[in-house]
């Protein structure tokens, strides 16, 4: 996934509302942070097996 900056410059948002977008992905489970790293999707079977 692109970084969080990446991503603001290509959707002409602020990076503040996209790590906003990102921490509901995250809470919701569709993501998983990893500091340091890229953020990595989770895949719908992930998420019915967890």
């Amino acid at each position: 996934m692109p970084s969080e900056s990446e991503l603001g410059e290509r959707f002409s948002v602020s990076r503040i509302i996209i790590g906003r977008a990102v921490q509901e992905l995250v809470d919701a489970g569709y993501l998983i942070k990893r500091p340091g790293k890229a953020h990595s999707c989770v895949t719908r079977a992930a998420i019915c097996t967890s």
